[in-house]
């Protein structure tokens, strides 16, 4: 009796579940558009550079402080008008962004307890938040006035020391995939 009220039980309750899922249904739909590249983008001269920071005396890097800033230019040349569309931005991203503080994760054999910030100016102020969503980077935006727009944005990368400890001696080296955005 007792195996045949519990199977009983089970059937019901399988029976109840099945029920309840079925009431809950609906259709996603989902539209987008793929386009041509509308720009073209050199960062100091080149598709894919690499950039050289000037080396750093370990003892000028206590905990929180930066230096070292290099410019780094993204030329931005024969934009496109997209209809619907009225700027591009630059947008960062990639594994090797820390998603802490929004700066660029040291990857080098001999970790020097040092990252990389992309900055508006050549201070640790002006720090992009490449941890941020497209848009809210601060990485700045430019207009498209039409077919053939140009301009560029001037960032600065820099070694910076995470906060509750300084630089140590070591190598460094970092990576970040960037793309343009329209808005």
């Amino acid at each position: 009796m007792k195996k045949l009220l519990l199977s009983a039980v089970l059937v019901a309750s399988l029976g109840a579940v099945s029920v309840a899922n079925a009431a809950s249904t609906g259709t996603i739909t989902i539209n987008g558009s793929v386009v041509a590249s509308t720009c073209s983008v050199l960062v100091n001269g080149a598709a894919s550079p690499t950039i050289t920071l000037n080396p750093m005396i370990n003892t000028m890097l206590p905990a929180g402080a930066s230096g070292g800033w290099t410019a780094v230019t993204m030329a931005v040349t024969n934009c496109a008008a997209i209809t619907g569309w009225s700027k591009v931005y630059p947008y960062f991203s990639g594994a090797g962004i820390d998603s802490t503080n929004g700066y660029l994760l040291n990857t080098a054999a001999t970790p020097s307890n040092v990252e990389i910030a992309l900055s508006n100016t050549q201070a640790i102020g002006g720090a992009l938040t490449l941890n941020g969503a497209s848009g809210s980077q601060g990485a700045g935006n430019m207009n498209l006035s039409g077919a053939g727009s140009n301009g560029s944005f001037t960032y600065y990368a820099g070694y910076v020391a995470p906060a509750g400890t300084g630089a140590t001696v070591g190598g460094v080296t970092s990576t970040v995939q960037y793309a343009l955005n329209y808005q």
